[in-house]
């Protein structure tokens, strides 16, 4: 049933709206949490939009390393997020410095990243890769589809 109901996804490209529907469950960090800082969000998806998920996972994965530039560490098997603190790091150590010009360090919060992706511009970026017209199809069902459904203290 699992395996017919995720071929036919990619066979037709539509996701029921029961696939994709994910609990998104807030829980406290703290007893008396007082900010939304205090809980943690988690997601519970539902099993079979993970398994069509994991797929696609698996598929881009093969490309993603061309796709992806060196300096950015992050995703890519090999590539360690750590190197970029590390170079921030020496970087930071370099503008302490006397004898050179004036320096200055800018810090950008991408917690939200993925918040403010435009999905038309997704659907762009994939079709300028050359992306095949269908799995750019699949990813946007992914994307677009989700319906969240919040859930405080059960």
């Amino acid at each position: 049933m699992v395996c017919k109901a995720i071929k036919e996804f990619f066979r037709t490209g539509y996701m029921p709206q029961s696939v994709s529907a994910t609990k998104l469950v807030i829980l406290p960090k703290v007893k008396c949490p007082q900010t939304t800082a205090k809980f943690r969000p988690i997601s519970c998806c539902n099993g079979l939009y993970k398994c069509i998920y994991k797929l696609l996972c698996l598929r881009i994965r093969e490309v993603l390393p061309s796709l992806i530039q060196h300096n950015q560490a992050a995703f890519v098997l090999g590539r360690e997020l750590l190197y970029n603190v590390l170079i921030c790091q020496d970087i930071v150590r370099g503008t302490q410095r006397e004898h050179i010009s004036p320096r200055c360090l800018l810090k950008i919060d991408l917690q939200m990243a993925f918040d403010s992706v435009h999905w038309a511009f997704l659907r762009e970026l994939l079709h300028a890769l050359k992306f095949p017209h269908i799995f750019t199809k699949w990813i946007m069902v992914c994307v677009t589809s989700v319906d969240f459904h919040i859930h405080i203290n059960g």
